[in-house]
């Protein structure tokens, strides 16, 4: 069975451009929820590093100094990636 997700370094992972949603406002309050719960869902990145969901969980991540998340690979790019970033972003304003 795959794992849903594995510990890579931080430093592996790398902000899209074309992130749809800047949220600078709640890393704080992510900072808290991670120290607090840990991470509750993987930080989602093409096969690149190219991050696709979870970048306000990488901000915290970065803030907090930390190695290593946890993070899903996805084999996607291009158009698909930019609409899988787009979709995310929109479902979680639902």
């Amino acid at each position: 069975m795959e794992s849903a997700a594995e510990y890579v370094s931080i430093d592996r992972l790398k902000p899209a451009p074309d992130n749809p949603r800047i949220n600078d406002h709640v890393v704080d309050r992510v900072v808290k929820s991670i120290e607090s719960y840990g991470f509750g869902a993987p930080i989602v990145a093409q096969m690149d590093g190219t991050i696709l969901a979870g970048h306000t969980r990488w901000k915290a991540g970065k803030k907090m100094k930390l190695e290593k998340v946890p993070c899903r690979f996805m084999d996607i790019e291009g158009d698909k990636a930019r609409l899988y970033r787009i979709a995310d972003n929109k479902l979680s304003e639902l």
